[in-house]
């Protein structure tokens, strides 16, 4: 079967799966990942599931499931899946897929939402200094995967208008770590 996508970006190595999912429907022109679950056969509900099983996903994005399995939130260890981010095992309540945060000047410049987004822990950016942008600037709803863009929430606000509070240099080292 060819690939249902018209556009077919491969993901990035540090990238988030949920944000790969949201850079892939804004690519391809949608106005929520929740096209692109349709054409993939997975349930919003699942998208950000611990036990994704990607090769739905992988089809029709046209590219290597193996490739969406080194992103993905999960990893079989023993015939058992485990809570993973980018090949680190971690206690599921170490991670947050249901809460987006991120710094919109990160996603400017590389052009997708880094993994490192999901840690709980991870609340500042120490690349920019600043605290992280969890709700829209425009309507101050809580972010959501579902949204038209990276930097784009539902009600049309731009996430690049967020107010980032600065964190000391102290912070920024900590955060750095992880």
């Amino acid at each position: 079967m060819p690939p249902l996508l018209v556009r077919h970006p491969a993901p990035y190595p540090t990238e988030s799966l949920l944000g790969y999912v949201l850079r892939l429907s804004e690519k391809n022109g949608y106005v929520s990942p929740s096209s692109v679950c349709r054409l993939a056969g997975i349930k919003q509900s699942e998208l950000g599931a611990i036990g994704l099983k990607v090769e739905r996903l992988a089809a029709i994005a046209s590219c290597g499931a193996a490739d969406l399995n080194q992103i993905a939130f999960a990893l079989l260890v023993k015939h058992r899946r485990c809570s993973q981010l980018l090949g680190h095992r971690l206690v599921p309540r170490e991670l947050n897929l249901a809460q987006p945060k991120l710094c919109p000047q990160c996603v400017v410049e590389k052009g997708f939402i880094e993994a490192h987004w999901h840690l709980e822990l991870m609340v500042a950016c120490p690349i920019h200094q600043c605290i992280a942008t969890s709700q829209c600037p425009k309507c101050r709803k809580p972010l959501r995967w579902f949204r038209p863009g990276l930097l784009e929430c539902e009600c049309g606000g731009n996430l690049l208008d967020s107010k980032m509070p600065p964190i000391s240099r102290a912070e920024a080292g900590l955060l750095e770590l992880m």
